[in-house]
């Protein structure tokens, strides 16, 4: 694809004028974190700045990118196909790496029903909920990012982008999406459009890095979980908690560690030059000797870097938050005892519920 042309923004000199209101706080007060531009995959050379909101906190970037953009900006490249990934040993990493986070999905299940998940690239947490049992719609916007799954037993994959999810209201038990948030460029209309597919007492994980973990506060705008372009948007536990509010949910857990993406986050903030999935997607020539010392070098750094992460999370301080929210006032509240049926597509991408759609027939979805 050919790179987009820069907008009509002077950021040379960062300077902002008349930024839009805080989405979460409707505050227009707002203070400079820091300014920095796409280091990771060099992608954008122009400069953003950072806004904190001066009432909730939020961070956001200014001049916000578009959404032409992010989907530029974004590539289709997954760590797991990665050969420095693949392999018996990688396999038990993920295992280990998804592991916690499906124990913490499943405990926000309740009685019977299907789950949406916003699947990364490999498709590694629709793939552990389909292996235990659990009927999951993996969607994305990339047909490319879906294929691999399309052929995996219990995921069906439906491709969309949000706000239009294309579903039913009340469809889904259950909402995961992992590391979606902070990609959005209208995070608030997004979690609007999700709080119409959850079911009574149906729960929403999301799993998002923490902007005022130990990471974000001592490297700035060199940490991976910032990604300048690729972030809009950054939270802390309190300021997702107040946009979660604002859009009409309650946030029940705030879990703030994640083991493997913590170590490996501090490590390609450190040297994004050895992670393996950014020089791939760089697609810089190296010999196999020269990638094999990378490899090597880059998870003896996440492994050094994990006693490091724990402490962080000990101390609260954890550079990624994993969070289970319902709709205000579903607190108490548990999906009914009859099973949820597999949602159906609605042809114009409205959502209607199930019982004002009785005798009318779903179009038809390619994923």
């Amino acid at each position: 694809m050919p790179e987009l042309p820069e907008p009509n923004t002077t950021r040379t000199n960062i300077v902002i004028l008349e930024p839009e209101a805080c989405p979460a706080c409707a505050s227009e007060s707002f203070s400079e974190l820091f300014a920095g531009s796409d280091r990771v995959l060099r992608k954008r050379s122009s400069k953003f700045v950072a806004l904190e909101c001066a009432d909730c906190g939020l961070i956001r970037l200014e001049p916000g990118p578009s959404d032409a953009e992010l989907r530029y900006l974004h590539p289709d490249h997954s760590w797991e196909s990665v050969p420095a990934y693949q392999g018996l040993y990688a396999d038990f990493i993920r295992h280990i790496a998804v592991r916690s986070d499906i124990r913490f999905i499943e405990s926000c299940l309740r009685p019977p029903g299907p789950v949406l998940e916003f699947t990364l690239p490999g498709g590694s947490i629709a793939e552990a909920l389909a292996k235990r049992g659990a009927s999951v719609v993996a969607g994305h916007s990339s047909g490319r990012i879906l294929s691999s799954l399309v052929r995996k037993e219990g995921i069906s994959a439906a491709r969309f982008g949000l706000p239009d999810p294309c579903f039913l209201a009340g469809s889904f038990s259950a909402i995961t999406a992992f590391h979606v948030l902070e990609h959005l460029g209208k995070p608030t209309t997004a979690l609007l459009a999700l709080r119409d597919l959850l079911a009574e007492g149906g729960r929403l994980v999301l799993k998002i890095p923490n902007a005022d973990s130990w990471q974000g506060l001592l490297l700035g705008n060199a940490w991976n979980g910032f990604d300048i372009p690729r972030h809009p948007f950054g939270f802390g536990a309190a300021e997702i908690e107040s946009l979660l509010e604002h859009c009409g949910y309650r946030m029940l857990r705030c879990k703030h560690f994640s083991l493997v993406s913590d170590a490996t986050g501090l490590a390609t903030s450190l040297c994004p030059w050895l992670d393996p999935t950014l020089r791939r997607i760089r697609a810089g020539r190296e010999s196999k000797l020269i990638a094999a010392w990378k490899d090597t070098a880059y998870i003896a750094l996440a492994a050094a870097a994990w006693p490091l992460t724990m402490l962080e999370a000990a101390s609260g301080g954890g550079a990624s938050l994993l969070i289970e929210a319902c709709r205000a006032g579903e607190e108490r509240s548990g999906i009914q005892e009859t099973a949820i049926p597999m949602p159906k597509l609605t042809r114009d991408g409205s959502r209607r519920s199930p019982e004002t759609d009785k005798g009318s027939s779903p179009g038809p979805h390619e994923g």
